[in-house]
């Protein structure tokens, strides 16, 4: 009998498998945690609304006025569109994932994107911020001066990384954020929050060397002292889950989009990968649209979501079919 051809990884070819590895792992640990916190699945929203509902800056916020209605339906429908383009690529042929899933943290990224700047605006605060740099240090400050947002979402990270100064705010108590882990393992309970800590650490330490290197370059300077690198770092917001959703998604778009395509990475890691982003887009998104809710624009959101599912046909009404869960799941939870 003859064989079939078979493939050999290059040693460059293993070495985007480890990386898309790395980020499968971030992404599987952090969706498997949130169902963990607040499954089981069928009650998964309702259990992160109601998590939410109980903080006391939720509770604060208050019906809004004079707020562009028009602005916040097309933010809205944009991040749904973008969110759908996520789910679309678990319609197709598993072999095809590795192709989707070089857009799918672009897609993920922009759903939530678009569903923070639509609570912006419900939140009066749009024109401030319609750059990515100045959203992620909108919400980071939502996250830890407001307190929106609970568990993981809540946990941040502050200090400068590359000094060894770095601590964290929102984990639970008795969690060790330093606790010895290896990267490539197979994500756990037991190794969930120095994992995500992990995440948040390295995402920071990405965000300030491009802040290094812009003020070696405006300072005309090859290198930093001590002080200055602390200064810059203090100027950093808390870095927040957002950043990582913005560092994946210039990493899968930029940076490298060999690794989410290499051959090297099983068919079932990518299903995976793709099942965890919508899992972490789904709730975080419900969380914002919450936001949106509690400022008294509920009537806005379901009249854009009804038009929304008015354009759906046949073919692809069960996958935007979110938008109307995440419908009920508002309004019964309020």
């Amino acid at each position: 009998m003859a064989l079939g051809p078979f493939y050999l990884p290059s040693e460059a070819d293993a070495d985007r498998a480890l990386r898309f590895k790395v980020n499968l792992n971030y992404v599987q640990s952090l969706s498997w945690h949130i169902l963990d916190e607040y499954g089981p699945e069928e009650a998964l929203l309702s259990n992160v609304l109601t998590a939410q509902r109980s903080l006391p800056g939720f509770q604060r916020i208050r019906d809004g006025s004079d707020i562009d209605l028009d602005a916040l339906s097309r933010l809205l429908r944009i991040s749904w569109a973008s969110e759908l383009q996520l789910r679309l690529g678990q319609t197709g042929d598993v072999e095809t994932l590795r192709y989707s899933n070089m857009w799918a943290p672009v897609h993920a990224y922009y759903a939530i994107y678009m569903s923070m700047q639509a609570w912006f605006t419900a939140n009066k605060v749009s024109q401030l911020v319609d750059n990515h740099s100045g959203s992620l240090r909108t919400i980071s400050n939502h996250v830890t001066q407001r307190g929106l947002f609970p568990t993981p979402w809540a946990a941040t990270a502050y200090g400068c990384p590359q000094l060894g100064q770095v601590n964290y705010r929102g984990l639970p108590q008795n969690v060790d954020p330093n606790a010895k882990f290896e990267v490539l393992s197979t994500p756990s309970h037991d190794t969930y929050w120095p994992r995500f800590c992990t995440l948040l650490r390295t995402t920071r330490e990405r965000r300030l060397e491009r802040n290094f290197r812009v003020w070696k370059e405006s300072n005309h300077r090859k290198n930093m002292k001590q002080a200055e690198k602390i200064k810059v770092s203090d100027k950093l917001a808390d870095t927040t889950i957002f950043d990582f959703f913005w560092r994946l998604r210039v990493r899968s778009n930029y940076k490298d989009v060999s690794s989410f395509l290499t051959w090297s990475v099983p068919v079932e890691d990518h299903a995976d990968f793709r099942r965890g982003l919508i899992r972490i887009v789904d709730c975080t998104c419900t969380l914002l649209e919450a936001l949106i809710v509690k400022a008294g624009l509920g009537v806005v959101r379901d009249e854009t979501a009804t038009e929304f599912l008015s354009l759906s046909d046949e073919s692809s009404s069960a996958i935007s079919s979110f938008v109307s869960k995440r419908q009920h799941v508002l309004s019964s939870t309020a």
